[in-house]
């Protein structure tokens, strides 16, 4: 912060003045906070009054003062204090505590010295260096001292608040009368008490301070005026008697705390201003005065370090609430110090308290009692939090809650009301949400609601959705209090209840005509608004039907915030409190089915999520509602995707084309063909998925889009390109394969859409980079996968990069980091492990090999039992020819190149073939066959073989 203009004769204390040398130099006096120190006298005065001060406290003092601001070590101190002789270091504490008691720390929230472990002790506070004036020599200097200061001393170090002290300077330099105005608490007072420190040597008269809060009666503002002033009352009208006298002065007048007396001090202002035409006038309020020639200043909180970046310690003290908290922490209880473990708890508390920097001041100083975690516990309900703000302050600024009793108490009843209502909402809100809500039919909301931003206590944020408002933390919590007294505030949760209900039908829309970021930024504070009206809904007076509504109807909001885990928790609520008449209804359906998802989306196919698809399903068809048929009959061909059902997943794709086309919906058609692919890929028919994948990637399937908005969780262009990319590879194409893995990444991408990029890693781009042995490439796919799934709390496809870095540790040599049976992983899971290493094949694909359940995978998992019974002489040599010539034609039946690829180039290298000539003819045959795929480890193993020079 910018020091304050000073006088030519002041200058900073520092190592300017050396210590010792000050009785040689000319006389000098320093001022620090409320006290003047004469070094040459031995005198210390605050307000004029001497302080006592034993002569070994003094010493330290002095010393302290000459080098301000640095540390003095232990040692130098007791050279300074006790030249001629040895002393313990206690003697120093005892005479250390005796000044800082002197001084008033612990009494009056200011702290003067503070103690550096293991180096010394520094002064914290600023100090002025002053030539001592004549007039302060000898005994006269209290006599001098005893004349009112223009301004208060401040008892505190100014925080962040440089540019609005520099807005003041500057609005002042063009302006005759500014008003600073902002809530109560926000530090208006120290803003306008700095600004008027700085212009004070631009003002020939000075500056004089005078505060309207302890005033009851407007009429007597010129009084309090006349008496800051020294102003004789000759007459009986104080306001003319301060005219006459101000006529041809030039000075700065601070009035503060104007709101209770807004009307009357608007008036006294405008006729200052006309009676003397070189005064300036600078107010705060809480509200504007709306005097002619009026200049606004509005003030707001501290900067705070955002809540989603982690910042240490050192980079949080750059924002100026955390810095005051600090600050004020430390003052509040010697020794107490931070580090990075601290940083968030610390960031949490500033920001519940909006930055204010009363609140910041009043709760820091608590630290040492309640611990930062008991503090972030006890904001919960901070206005019975007890504080202990200065005993010399006003009593509205001892305690939030009187603070925020003083602001009420000052709104007329139409705004009280309104405010309270007000406070059921948890961030911002337009004034339609206001009406809509606090709406009643004896008052204007909207008129209520200006009334309100004029007094600070409605915030107006412009932006380019419009004009939003929103309540600070503090207020709304002062305001909800109340309104739980008021008869009719159920009425105004159920109110806020619907409010939420038409929002998130209005998110749900605009999820599908809007981008991602664009979406998130409009509708993503709704969340906490739903989070307070399902509190209401689920309590003791609320409406669990209402609030099971909106849990059902809201899953483009949670899975658009990527919310999903506190989705399936509030799913959950929503299903045990949901009333009987709703059991077998639409409402159960629909939250049966959201479950489902979002269990989908967090545990792949887990059984709960099995059950709750049976019961939207069966409600469903009992309901004869074909459109939630379908989204259930979606739901469950996932879900027995994940869990390796993949005849299971065919009858319920065949079901939705049955339901598709009784729906008439064209779009379905592509979704339809879409399912097929991906369940005749994992039947070992990759023909006609191939042709299934294309169709579904037609370009008439563009209008296909945003379909996480209607149920079915993936985009659909991503989702499609994922499997055309795994068939491909298996076709033959590895080349494609990979373009098309990496086209479906950058799908997801362009759409902002976490799950399907977290699904098209999965199924094409970690499996396919691996399956062509391009091991940069996957590393990379796996570690992307890993930061997407962890960033929104996918924790289902938190699995994959498990699985695929096992495998490539396997590839590389090292031995299996875990078992893969015992790992909880999905079948699906363990089915395409099984396709990495011939190590990988375990009991789970074996057996389910064995029954037929594995189709797509099944030669690559011939030829691996043929490897592995061969080296474990577990085969003969004509059993795992066998083995390998079942698994060749298996492939061959399949349209799957890639394994028909794999086993022959085994059976070459194994000296397994009976016709070793017609085996290399046959595999070079089939390498013709091969799109591409010259670069990848297959094809030049099987080159190798059979003499064809590798790519280079």
């Amino acid at each position: 912060m910018a020091h304050p203009s000073r006088p030519a004769d002041e200058a900073p204390a520092g190592r300017a003045v050396p210590a010792g040398r000050g009785a040689e130099a000319a006389p000098v006096e320093y001022r620090f906070g409320p006290f003047l120190l004469s070094p040459g006298r031995r005198a210390l005065l605050q307000a004029g009054e001497p302080v006592r001060l034993g002569s070994r406290a003094m010493d330290i003092l002095v010393a302290l003062v000459e080098q301000a601001g640095e540390i003095v070590g232990k040692d130098a101190l007791m050279r300074r204090v006790w030249p001629q002789a040895v002393v313990e270091e206690g003697a120093l504490r005892v005479h250390m505590t005796a000044l800082r008691k002197a001084l008033g720390e612990g009494q009056s929230g200011a702290r003067f010295i503070t103690n550096v472990p293991m180096r010394g002790y520094c002064l914290v506070v600023p100090v002025v260096r002053l030539a001592a004036r004549p007039e302060t020599q000898g005994p006269a200097l209290q006599d001098g001292a005893r004349e009112p200061s223009p301004l208060p001393a401040p008892l505190t170090r100014v925080i962040g608040r440089g540019e609005a002290i520099a807005a003041v300077c500057a609005a002042l330099a063009e302006r005759r009368l500014v008003t600073l105005v902002g809530p109560g608490g926000m530090g208006k007072t120290t803003v306008a008490l700095a600004a008027a420190d700085r212009l004070r040597a631009q003002q020939a008269d000075g500056v004089r301070f005078v505060d309207l809060g302890a005033l009851g009666d407007g009429s007597l503002i010129p009084s309090a005026l006349a008496t800051a002033l020294g102003v004789p009352l000759r007459t009986e009208d104080p306001l003319r008697d301060l005219l006459a006298w101000l006529a041809d002065r030039r000075l700065l007048v601070v009035l503060d705390n104007c709101e209770h007396l807004v009307a009357d001090a608007a008036r006294f202002v405008e006729t200052l201003l006309a009676g003397a035409r070189q005064v300036q006038v600078l107010a705060t309020s809480r509200e504007p005065l709306r005097a002619r020639g009026e200049w606004v200043q509005r003030l707001g909180s501290l900067p705070a370090p955002p809540p989603d970046e982690a910042l240490n310690y050192a980079q949080s003290l750059a924002y100026p609430a955390f810095e005051l908290f600090v600050e004020r922490a430390a003052a509040s209880l010697d020794g107490i110090s931070f580090g990075d473990a601290d940083a968030a708890a610390i960031t949490s508390v500033c920001r519940r308290l909006d930055g204010m920097p009363l609140a910041i001041e009043l709760v820091a100083a608590q630290v040492g009692f309640f611990g930062l975690a008991g503090l972030l516990e006890k904001l919960d309900d901070h206005l019975s939090l007890p504080t202990l703000g200065l005993r010399t302050a006003l009593p509205r600024h001892q305690t939030l809650r009187a603070t925020l009793e003083w602001s009420h108490q000052l709104l007329s009843a139409p705004e009280q009301r309104v405010l309270r209502r007000l406070s059921v909402f948890r961030d911002r809100f337009s004034l339609q949400a206001a009406e809509r809500v606090a709406q009643s039919d004896e008052e204007s909301v909207a008129r209520a609601v200006m009334g309100l931003v004029h007094k600070s206590l409605v915030v107006a944020d412009a932006s380019d959705d419009g004009v939003h408002y929103r309540l600070l933390e503090t207020t709304r919590s002062y305001a909800r209090e109340r309104l739980q007294a008021d008869d009719d505030h159920a009425d105004i949760g159920r109110r806020h209840c619907l409010y939420c209900l038409a929002a998130v039908a209005t998110a749900a829309v605009e999820l599908d005509t809007l981008l991602p970021r664009r979406w998130r930024d409009r509708h993503g504070r709704l969340v906490d608004d739903m989070r307070a009206a399902l509190a209401w809904a689920f309590g003791a007076h609320g409406d669990a039907h209402l609030g099971a509504r909106l849990v059902a109807e809201s899953p483009a909001l949670w899975f658009g915030l990527w919310l999903v885990k506190e989705y399936q928790g509030r799913l959950a609520l929503a299903l045990q409190r949901l009333p009987l008449q709703d059991s077998g209804g639409t409402l159960e359906m629909q939250l049966s089915l959201e479950f489902a998802q979002a269990t989908v989306a967090l545990r792949g196919g887990a059984p709960e999520a099995v059950q709750a698809l049976e019961r939207s399903l069966e409600i469903a068809r009992a309901l004869a509602s074909p459109g939630d048929e379908l989204r259930a009959l979606w739901v469950r061909y996932g879900t027995r995707l994940l869990r390796g059902e993949y005849a299971s997943a065919l009858e319920d794709t065949d079901a939705y084309g049955l339901a598709a086309q009784r729906a008439a919906d064209p779009q379905l058609a592509y979704i339809h063909h879409r399912m097929r692919a991906v369940c005749l890929h994992f039947l070992g028919l990759q023909e006609p998925a191939q042709q299934h994948a294309e169709q579904a990637l037609h370009p008439s399937a563009e209008a296909v889009r945003y379909t996480r908005g209607n149920g079915y969780q993936f985009e659909h262009r991503p989702a499609s390109l994922t499997h055309l990319a795994r068939i491909l590879w298996l076709r033959g194409r590895p080349d494609e394969a990979m373009r098309l893995a990496q086209e479906a990444v950058e799908a997801a991408k362009a759409v902002d859409h976490a799950l399907s990029l977290a699904y098209a890693l999965a199924f094409a781009a970690c499996p396919v980079a691996l399956w062509c042995g391009n091991a940069v490439a996957a590393s990379a796919y796996v570690q992307e996968l890993d930061e997407c799934s962890r960033e929104h709390g996918l924790v289902f496809w938190q699995s994959w990069p498990r699985v695929y870095r096992a495998a490539m540790q396997v590839q590389a040599g090292a031995p299996l980091p875990f078992d893969p049976e015992q790992a909880g992983l999905q079948a699906g899971q363990l089915d395409v492990l099984a396709t990495l290493h011939v190590d990988l094949v375990g009991p789970t694909v074996l057996r389910r090999a064995a029954d037929d359940l594995v189709r797509w995978c099944a030669p690559e998992v011939r030829r691996a039992q043929a490897l592995r019974g061969l080296a474990a002489g577990e085969l003969s040599r004509g059993q795992a020819a066998g083995m390998l010539s079942a698994a060749i034609a298996l492939a061959a039946s399949q349209g799957a190149l890639a394994w028909e690829l794999r086993s022959r180039t085994t059976a070459l290298e194994l000296k397994l073939c009976t016709d070793a000539a017609r085996a290399r003819a046959e595999l070079a045959e089939l390498l013709g066959r091969m799109q591409g795929g010259t670069g990848t480890a297959d094809v030049r193993r099987a080159r190798a073989l059979v003499g064809q020079p590798a790519a280079r």
